[in-house]
């Protein structure tokens, strides 16, 4: 192959980041719902340094998105907030409506660990308007069972 049409280690090193920086956030949230914080961590690590790289508002709204989780996780619901907020913020910016709302349920859940049902209450009915409009329904399912659930406490 001619040296210039092959891709140059760079160039390709570049590439894998993007590749697996489109898989970290499904990693975070898998290893989330198992138990595996110490996984999570990682990938949410990972994530930003590679946002930070690349700085694409996606990357940033998906490495905000992925540190919020790991926060309420550890216990740190405030900025657990506020890194969900800059994510759902992000998310907006850049016009993908599902993780925005998605972003939207992990805000409600950090709100409910405050002691603020009432706000949560507002984000998950946000967050199942919108799982509606886009037919995400086991996300809508999900989201109706957490305000049922909220309102019977």
């Amino acid at each position: 192959m001619p040296s210039a049409a092959r891709p140059t280690q760079g160039a390709a090193r570049t590439q894998d980041q993007l590749v697996r920086a489109k898989l970290l956030p499904a990693q975070v949230d898998i290893a989330l719902a198992r138990g595996d914080i110490d996984t999570a961590r990682i990938a949410a690590i990972e994530l930003d340094g590679i946002a930070e790289r690349y700085g694409s508002g996606a990357l940033h709204a998906a490495a905000d998105t992925a540190r919020g989780a790991l926060r309420l996780v550890d216990g740190d619901a405030r900025a657990a907030i506020r890194d969900l907020r800059s994510g759902w913020r992000a998310w907006q910016d850049v016009g993908a409506p599902y993780e925005t709302a998605r972003s939207r349920v992990h805000i409600a859940e950090a709100l409910a660990a405050t002691g603020d049902h009432g706000s949560a209450a507002m984000e998950l009915e946000a967050a199942l308007s919108a799982f509606q409009r886009l037919g995400a329904k086991p996300d809508a399912e999900h989201a109706t069972s957490m305000l049922e659930a909220m309102a019977s406490t």
